[in-house]
Formats: structure tokens, C-alpha cells, sequence
């Protein structure tokens, strides 16, 4: 079956079986029992789509259209057998997806045993006995991309139980006897699992890739944190978990319900919103709530200037076939907590309406007297079992006039006070050591510290230690000259594009510091390219904007110490040279053959050292520059 260039089309109550599609057809090679393509609103129900076979994507299902919709549908004994073929079963591309009830087995595939799905929701579904028989990767069951799944269970499939590729929502769900992994967090990724179990896989979770990331709240997983692989990942694990044995009902034959005294049941998260359908606390597992999830539990303001308003939300997803409305809430009397959203609030349903399946609800926090405020927020709703449910509403308010915020006396931390500051005000940082990596959230404010020997901002190689921000695509809202920073060591930052400091297409002022032992891959100390131009300097020679500054120790694989350069972004270009006063950079080292400890583009570098730097092949030890001048310069030592 085709299906292209139809709109609002339902395929219901058949059994699609032994389609075959290959590049031999003319027709392309994917969907060998139904293809779908270049369509709005495609609704697939009450299907059994079996023994099809695809060259390419899809042996069951191919599927790339906008509003994509299968319901208790049976995709089984499908296969794909090209040499990168996905998804035996199910492959899907398609925008706004939602599969309920849906049960993917005993499909084959080379790259994805059952499915291979994108930008969907996923609820009450199973993959399970799916084979995947090219054996280096881990794709049997499913992999899914910017996806949620929600009661699902899967199972019994070959190489592989599920993988997460980039974000994705899992909440109760059961992982529980795949071959090779149960879950596997690819890289560049983030995965959050929430009241789910991953038990009796022949490797419950791994992370083999650099920038995968796992957090993991109130569940069972086999092993506990220290059986999970990492390769190069990080993995947060968070409240509420357990590695105790589930007690499935009947695993063998199948059902992975929970027996009586399962430690799973009733320790799923406790915020009521994920209640079972009697009222009681959620239990772990594909049998466990209702269908719905919610991003946030707990709303953090953190710090409020009196009479001002910070502003946070939280977003309610519905996994349900039918639609929820949130009756009511309520705050305390005289509470500081308020909200814009009238209620009651009606939340679709995405098999329904699937630009309207999630709500994100605002709460301000506008304080009027000093103090710690601590309150729930309570929401009733007909449609949750155990309504009410709550969220917990927190903030300090502070009294901050005159435009200067004190560290730590006020606020205890540089980026909480940044936080609370606006355009023109002044933080003062007193001496002592600030274990952070800092923001300035595109305020142009003065950041000043005490004294640049005895105020140290201390990164703890978790990041760049400064970062002012890339304004390459928004250059009309980049910071100015008005932002400084001044009066600081920065130490111990780890970043691409700068260790200690990085700012792109921007103006701040630098001065009066110490950029030590940091390391970045492009610039080790700063990577700076500055916004310069006749909006930016006017008529005139631009000002200094790094002055007084050591450079030292720093570690790149391309420039050790300082890159810097005028960022050209008009047509016809204007270049003019930047300055720089007053450096010394010493001792900074290249990693491999890189352009030194400094690389200057149109700059003007007065009464500066430049010594004992390791340079790369490309460079030289003293550093590389281009359309510069140097004015007053020691240049010494340098190998």
C-alpha cells in the first residue's frame, strides 16, 4: 500500500501481509507493507502488518509525512535486508507522531531489528523478540530520536533492547531481557528515565559515546549505578532509585507485570501527577501511571530584587488517547507565587490534537518584603487519580537599590547575583575562591572583583569559566563595551572555544586579571572575536578591550593563550585594528602543531611580554599574527 500526497487519510481494520518493495521496482525500496510520504494527518488503526519485506527502510512500515498517527496496530515478522537498512518493522520520519498501543515482534532488520522512530510520542506499546542482525550496533527492539515514551515495554529483542539518540523522555517503562544492552544512551545525548525498570539484560545500560547523558529518577535498574557501562558519558543518578529484583509476575512466559511484595510498587515518584489509575503512589514499570508527565516538580526562583518579577513555568505533557483539564490551583494567601494562566486549563490529547497535547503554565515570584519563601502550589483535576498534586514554589527575595549587588554579603554566588542584575548594575565580588562557571546571560553589567590575586573563579575543568556569550546570529542584541570584567584569576576552565574566557561577536572589556592552567581546544586562556564596527566604534579607533592582563599556563591544541581577531560581519567590511596594553603571556603551551600562545587578527599590541611559550609547527612559540601592530613588545624565551 502507497500512500502519497493525501491529506487527513485513515487506513483502518485490515491485514496488510507479503508486500515486497526493492530498488528494482522503480518505486524506491522502503515500506514494504505500507509507504507513506509528502501527506497531512495519516491515521493507521486496528492494523496487522505482517511478513512484508524492504530493501531499504521499513519493512512493515515506512512512514515520512507531518501528523503521523498508529493505533493498535500489530507490526510483526516484517523484514529489511540492505546493507544499511533500517527498521524491519516500523521506520518513521514523520512530524508530530503518536503510536498507541502498537505491538512491534519478531521483525528482522540490518541496521533496526523493530523500529526506528523520530519525533513521536509513544505510549502503551511493546517491541519485543525483534532481531537485529548486523551485530555492531545495539538497535534489536528500538531506537528513537527526540522522542518520549511512556508505558512501553521492551523485551526479548536480539542486539539490542532500545537506544536513545539525542533527547528523549522515558517514563515507565520496562527494559528486561535483550540480548547485548537493555539501554543504550548514544553520544551528544540526553536521556531522562523516570519510574521505569532495566533489569536482566545481558547489559542493562551503557553509554558509549562522548557527550551521551543519563539521569535516572526513581527506578530499578539491575546492578545499580556501578553496573552501568561508561564509556564517555556522564551519568546523573538521582532520587528514588533501587537495584532490588522486581518480581515480575511470569517473566519467562511473558508478562512483566508486578507479583505481590515488588519493591517497585508504590516507590515510582511521588509527585502526584504520576499517580495509578486507584490514587496510589506510582509504581515502576510499563503498568505503572496514567500517561502523564510533567517537566518540573519543584519551581527554584532563586534570588528576587523586591518588587520585581522572576519568571518560571512547568509544562504538563498528555500521553493519554483523551484529553485532561486541570480544574483549579492554589497558592497560600498573600503568596508572592502567582500565575497569568486562567484555569481551568484543557490539555488535548496528541492522537486528537497534536498541536495542543502539552500545557506550559507560568508562575511569577514579584516579593514585596524580604525573606526565604517556601509554598506548594496545588492543582486539582477530575482526571488525575489521587488529585490533588503539587508543585513546590521556592525563592528569596533581597533588597538591591542602588544598582550594585554584593558577593557573597548579598548573594552568595557571582552567577545568582548576575541573575538578579540588569542592564548597568555592578557586581562586587569579594576576595576568596568561587567554585563556578559564569554567565553573562547578555547583560551588559560590570563584574568586578576584589583584588585579581586573592578573587578567583575556579571553573573545575566542568566548563568554560567565562562566558560572555555567541551573538553570531542575534548581533543586534551582543553585549557592548558597557560589560566588564576586571579583577580576577580565572583557573582551572575546559572548553572548545576558549577554557577561561570565550566570547564571540561581541565588545567587553577585559581587564585586571590572571588567566591560568585553563585549556580549550581552539584557545586554551580567551577566545575572543570581537563585534568592530562603525556601529560598534563610530568614527573613531576602537578602545582598548584587554588591558592589564597575565596569560599563563594555559593548554590548547591550537592557540595556548590568547586568540583574538575583529569580527567582520558588514559588507563593504570595516577593519580596524583593536588594542591590546599591557599583557604578558608566559609559559602557555601548544598540544599539538597550532598557531602559539597568541593569534592576532587587526589588533595592536602595546607594551606586552611575550615569553616562554611551546609553540606548534604553525606557529612558533612567540604566537601568529596578521594585519597587526606591535608597539613596545618583548618577545623572549619562546621554543
Amino acid at each position: 500500500m502507497r500512500i502519497k500526497y493525501s491529506d487527513h487519510t485513515v487506513i483502518s481494520g485490515l491485514t496488510i501481509r507479503n508486500g515486497r518493495i526493492a530498488s528494482s521496482s522503480g518505486e524506491g525500496d522502503d515500506g514494504g507493507g505500507i509507504y507513506i510520504s509528502n501527506c497531512d494527518s495519516v491515521r493507521l488503526e486496528h492494523l496487522v502488518i505482517e511478513d512484508n519485506y524492504a530493501e531499504g527502510a521499513g519493512g512493515g512500515v515506512s512512514s515520512n509525512t507531518d501528523y503521523f498517527v498508529m493505533e493498535h496496530c500489530r507490526v510483526k515478522n516484517n523484514m529489511v535486508d540492505g546493507d544499511y537498512s533500517p527498521a524491519g518493522g516500523i521506520y518513521s520520519r514523520s512530524s508530530n507522531s503518536y503510536f498507541n498501543e502498537c505491538i512491534v515482534e519478531g521483525n528482522t532488520g540490518t541496521r533496526c531489528g523493530g523500529a526506528d522512530i523520530s519525533d513521536a510520542t509513544i505510549v502503551n506499546s511493546i517491541f519485543r523478540n525483534n532481531v537485529m542482525t548486523e551485530t555492531s550496533w545495539a538497535y534489536g527492539g528500538a531506537i528513537i530520536t527526540r522522542s518520549t515514551m511512556i508505558n512501553c515495554l521492551v523485551t526479548g529483542n536480539t542486539n539490542g533492547g532500545l537506544t536513545s539518540s539525542t533527547t528523549n523522555y522515558l517514563y515507565n517503562v520496562t527494559i528486561a531481557n535483550n540480548t547485548v544492552s537493555g539501554l543504550v544512551v548514544g553520544g551528544s545525548t540526553e536521556t531522562i528515565l523516570v519510574n521505569s525498570i532495566v533489569y536482566a539484560n545481558e547489559t542493562n545500560i551503557e553509554l558509549p559515546s562522548e557527550g551521551a547523558k543519563l539521569t535516572i529518577n526513581y527506578s530499578n535498574i539491575d546492578g545499580g549505578e556501578e553496573d552501568i557501562e561508561i564509556d564517555d558519558g556522564i551519568v546523573i543518578w538521582g532520587d528514588g532509585n533501587i537495584s532490588d529484583d522486581p518480581l515480575f509476575t511470569a517473566a519467562g512466559s511473558g508478562d512483566f507485570s508486578l507479583d505481590n511484595g515488588s519493591p517497585s510498587i508504590d516507590t515510582g515518584h511521588p509527585n502526584g501527577i504520576y499517580n495509578d489509575t486507584d490514587g496510589t503512589r506510582n509504581d515502576m514499570g510499563y503498568n505503572g501511571g496514567t500517561g502523564l508527565f510533567i517537566d518540573e516538580t519543584e519551581l527554584d526562583f532563586g534570588y528576587g530584587n523586591l518588587n520585581n518579577t522572576n519568571t518560571q513555568s512547568f509544562t504538563i505533557t498528555n500521553g493519554r488517547a483523551a484529553a485532561i483539564i486541570l480544574d483549579s490551583y492554589s497558592v497560600p494567601e498573600g503568596s508572592p507565587f502567582s500565575t497569568e494562566t486562567s484555569f481551568p486549563v484543557t490539555i488535548g490529547s496528541i492522537s486528537t490534537t497534536p498541536d495542543d497535547y502539552s500545557s506550559t503554565i507560568s508562575f511569577n515570584f514579584t516579593p514585596t518584603a524580604i525573606g526565604t519563601y517556601s509554598q506548594a502550589l496545588v492543582i486539582t483535576s477530575d482526571d488525575i487519580p489521587g488529585s490533588p498534586f503539587e508543585i513546590d514554589l521556592s525563592g528569596i527575595a533581597v533588597d538591591i537599590s542602588g544598582g550594585v549587588v554584593n558577593v557573597p554579603d548579598q548573594i552568595p554566588t557571582i552567577q545568582d547575583a548576575i541573575g538578579l542584575s540588569q542592564d548597568g548594575d555592578t557586581v562586587l565580588v569579594s576576595a576568596g575562591t568561587y567554585a563556578e562557571n559564569i554567565s553573562f546571560n547578555g547583560k551588559n553589567i560590570v563584574v568586578l572583583g576584589e583584588d585579581r590575586e586573592t578573587t578567583i573563579i575556579d571553573g573545575g575543568n566542568q566548563g568554560t569559566v567565562v562566558n560572555f556569550g555567541d551573538y553570531s546570529d542575534n548581533l543586534e542584541d551582543a553585549l557592548d563595551t558597557s560589560a566588564v570584567l576586571a579583577g580576577f584569576t580565572i583557573r582551572n576552565g575546559s572548553g572548545a572555544m576558549g577554557g577561561g574566557i570565550s566570547l564571540i561577536y561581541c565588545s567587553p572589556i577585559l581587564r585586571d586579571l590572571i588567566i591560568e592552567e585553563n585549556y580549550g581546544t581552539q584557545a586554551g586562556g580567551i577566545y575572543a572575536e570581537y563585534k568592530a564596527g562603525h556601529d560598534e566604534w563610530g568614527d573613531d579607533e576602537p578602545g582598548t578591550v584587554l588591558e592589564n592582563i597575565i596569560i599563563r599556563n594555559n593548554q590548547s591544541n591550537w592557540c595556548s593563550g590568547v586568540f583574538i581577531k575583529t569580527a567582520n560581519y558588514e559588507w563593504p567590511p570595516y577593519i580596524e585594528k583593536i588594542k591590546l596594553n599591557n599583557l604578558l603571556i608566559e609559559n602557555n603551551d601548544i598540544g599539538i602543531p597550532g598557531a602559539g600562545p597568541i593569534d592576532g587578527d587587526y589588533v595592536i599590541l602595546k607594551n606586552s611580554i611575550i615569553r616562554d611559550n611551546v609553540g606548534g609547527n604553525n606557529g612558533g612559540g612567540g604566537g601568529a599574527f596578521n594585519n597587526a601592530t606591535l608597539i613596545n613588545v618583548l618577545v623572549e624565551g619562546n621554543r
